[in-house]
Protein backbone atom coordinates (compact mmCIF):
# COMPACT_ATOMS: atom_id res chain seq x y z
CA UNK A 1 0.00 0.00 0.00
CA UNK A 2 2.89 2.38 0.87
CA UNK A 3 4.70 2.01 -2.39
CA UNK A 4 1.78 2.64 -4.51
CA UNK A 5 1.13 5.68 -3.06
CA UNK A 6 5.09 6.85 -3.11
CA UNK A 7 4.61 5.73 -6.99
CA UNK A 8 1.92 7.79 -7.19
CA UNK A 9 3.57 10.81 -5.56
CA UNK A 10 6.71 10.67 -7.52
CA UNK A 11 4.86 10.06 -10.81
CA UNK A 12 2.52 13.61 -9.60
CA UNK A 13 3.65 16.97 -11.15
CA UNK A 14 2.60 18.65 -7.85
CA UNK A 15 4.85 17.15 -5.86
CA UNK A 16 8.17 18.38 -5.15
CA UNK A 17 11.30 16.61 -4.91
CA UNK A 18 13.91 17.62 -2.54
CA UNK A 19 17.42 16.01 -2.30
CA UNK A 20 19.05 15.94 0.68
CA UNK A 21 22.30 16.24 1.43
CA UNK A 22 24.45 15.39 4.39
CA UNK A 23 25.14 18.07 7.09
CA UNK A 24 27.05 20.49 6.97
CA UNK A 25 29.89 20.40 10.04
CA UNK A 26 28.21 23.32 11.95
CA UNK A 27 25.41 21.27 11.55
CA UNK A 28 26.53 18.16 13.26
CA UNK A 29 27.77 20.47 15.79
CA UNK A 30 24.22 21.83 16.90
CA UNK A 31 22.62 18.72 16.37
CA UNK A 32 25.52 16.87 18.45
CA UNK A 33 25.29 19.31 21.12
CA UNK A 34 21.23 19.20 21.56
CA UNK A 35 22.22 15.47 21.85
CA UNK A 36 24.70 15.98 24.53
CA UNK A 37 22.92 18.80 26.05
CA UNK A 38 25.66 21.23 26.17
CA UNK A 39 28.80 21.86 23.97
CA UNK A 40 30.36 18.38 22.91
CA UNK A 41 33.67 17.47 23.27
CA UNK A 42 35.79 19.04 20.35
CA UNK A 43 37.33 14.66 20.22
CA UNK A 44 33.84 13.22 19.99
CA UNK A 45 32.67 16.01 17.54
CA UNK A 46 35.34 15.46 14.91
CA UNK A 47 35.29 11.28 15.63
CA UNK A 48 31.24 11.83 15.15
CA UNK A 49 31.35 14.08 12.21
CA UNK A 50 34.05 11.94 10.30
CA UNK A 51 32.27 9.00 11.29
CA UNK A 52 28.54 10.14 10.56
CA UNK A 53 29.62 12.02 6.93
CA UNK A 54 27.14 14.45 8.23
CA UNK A 55 24.22 11.67 8.10
CA UNK A 56 21.82 12.33 10.81
CA UNK A 57 20.77 9.02 12.21
CA UNK A 58 24.45 7.97 12.09
CA UNK A 59 25.45 11.47 14.13
CA UNK A 60 22.49 9.85 16.71
CA UNK A 61 23.47 6.49 16.51
CA UNK A 62 27.22 7.55 17.24
CA UNK A 63 26.01 9.47 20.08
CA UNK A 64 23.88 7.13 21.70
CA UNK A 65 26.81 4.55 21.25
CA UNK A 66 29.46 6.59 23.24
CA UNK A 67 26.65 7.28 25.62
CA UNK A 68 26.32 3.33 26.38
CA UNK A 69 29.27 1.47 25.24
CA UNK A 70 32.21 2.77 27.08
CA UNK A 71 35.03 1.89 24.75
CA UNK A 72 33.15 2.06 21.57
CA UNK A 73 35.23 2.99 18.64
CA UNK A 74 33.70 5.31 16.39
CA UNK A 75 35.44 3.74 13.02
CA UNK A 76 32.79 0.72 13.88
CA UNK A 77 30.16 0.08 11.50
CA UNK A 78 27.10 1.10 11.99
CA UNK A 79 25.63 -3.12 12.33
CA UNK A 80 28.60 -3.66 14.16
CA UNK A 81 27.70 -0.60 16.54
CA UNK A 82 24.09 -1.42 16.72
CA UNK A 83 24.95 -5.13 17.73
CA UNK A 84 27.04 -3.89 20.24
CA UNK A 85 24.41 -1.53 21.77
CA UNK A 86 22.05 -4.32 21.51
CA UNK A 87 24.44 -6.59 23.18
CA UNK A 88 24.68 -3.98 26.25
CA UNK A 89 21.12 -4.42 26.81
CA UNK A 90 19.57 -7.02 29.54
CA UNK A 91 18.35 -9.79 28.01
CA UNK A 92 14.96 -8.82 28.17
CA UNK A 93 15.26 -5.47 26.51
CA UNK A 94 16.84 -7.36 23.65
CA UNK A 95 14.06 -9.39 23.26
CA UNK A 96 11.56 -6.99 22.94
CA UNK A 97 13.85 -5.25 20.34
CA UNK A 98 14.76 -8.54 18.31
CA UNK A 99 10.89 -8.89 18.38
CA UNK A 100 10.30 -5.59 17.09
CA UNK A 101 13.17 -5.67 14.50
CA UNK A 102 11.59 -9.54 13.27
CA UNK A 103 7.79 -7.57 13.10
CA UNK A 104 8.92 -5.03 11.09
CA UNK A 105 5.72 -3.23 11.92
CA UNK A 106 4.50 -1.34 15.35
CA UNK A 107 3.23 -3.76 17.98
CA UNK A 108 0.83 -3.08 20.99
CA UNK A 109 2.61 -1.88 24.35
CA UNK A 110 -0.18 -5.05 26.03
CA UNK A 111 0.87 -7.88 23.35
CA UNK A 112 4.72 -6.40 23.97
CA UNK A 113 4.18 -7.21 27.76
CA UNK A 114 1.61 -10.89 27.16
CA UNK A 115 4.57 -11.65 25.15
CA UNK A 116 6.91 -14.56 25.75
CA UNK A 117 9.70 -13.95 23.83
CA UNK A 118 12.28 -16.74 23.54
CA UNK A 119 10.93 -17.77 26.51
CA UNK A 120 11.74 -14.47 28.37
CA UNK A 121 8.58 -12.71 30.03
CA UNK A 122 8.88 -8.81 29.08
CA UNK A 123 8.23 -6.61 31.20
CA UNK A 124 7.26 -2.66 31.74
CA UNK A 125 11.05 -2.15 32.83
CA UNK A 126 12.44 -4.39 29.74
CA UNK A 127 10.37 -1.48 27.65
CA UNK A 128 11.70 1.22 29.16
CA UNK A 129 14.97 0.05 28.93
CA UNK A 130 14.26 -0.64 25.14
CA UNK A 131 12.77 2.47 24.47
CA UNK A 132 15.54 4.41 26.55
CA UNK A 133 18.12 3.01 23.85
CA UNK A 134 16.83 4.85 21.31
CA UNK A 135 16.45 1.43 19.37
CA UNK A 136 13.17 2.24 19.48
CA UNK A 137 10.14 4.62 19.55
CA UNK A 138 6.62 4.31 21.07
CA UNK A 139 3.65 5.93 19.37
CA UNK A 140 0.30 5.96 20.66
CA UNK A 141 1.13 2.94 22.74
CA UNK A 142 2.38 1.20 19.89
CA UNK A 143 6.28 0.76 19.97
CA UNK A 144 8.34 -0.42 16.46
CA UNK A 145 11.88 0.15 15.57
CA UNK A 146 13.09 3.47 15.65
CA UNK A 147 14.55 3.41 12.18
CA UNK A 148 14.67 1.00 9.41
CA UNK A 149 18.42 1.02 9.51
CA UNK A 150 17.92 -0.43 12.96
CA UNK A 151 15.66 -2.99 12.15
CA UNK A 152 18.03 -4.10 9.85
CA UNK A 153 20.93 -4.09 11.98
CA UNK A 154 19.22 -6.35 14.34
CA UNK A 155 17.38 -8.63 12.42
CA UNK A 156 21.30 -9.36 11.01
CA UNK A 157 23.03 -9.31 14.64
CA UNK A 158 19.66 -12.08 15.51
CA UNK A 159 20.60 -15.52 15.04
CA UNK A 160 18.62 -17.55 12.10
CA UNK A 161 16.94 -20.08 15.20
CA UNK A 162 15.93 -17.03 17.08
CA UNK A 163 14.67 -15.23 13.91
CA UNK A 164 12.62 -17.87 13.46
CA UNK A 165 11.31 -18.65 17.26
CA UNK A 166 10.24 -14.51 17.47
CA UNK A 167 8.28 -15.35 13.96
CA UNK A 168 6.80 -18.04 15.78
CA UNK A 169 5.75 -15.98 18.65
CA UNK A 170 4.20 -12.97 16.53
Amino acid sequence: ALRSVLAGLATDAATEHIELGPLAPEEVERLVGELVNGRPAGDLLAAVDAGSMGEPLLVSHLVAATRSLEGIRLATSFEDGVAARLDALSSAAGQVTRLLAVARQPLDRSMLLRSRAMRTRLTAGALAETLASGLVAERDERIAMAHDRYADAVYQATLPWEREALHAEL
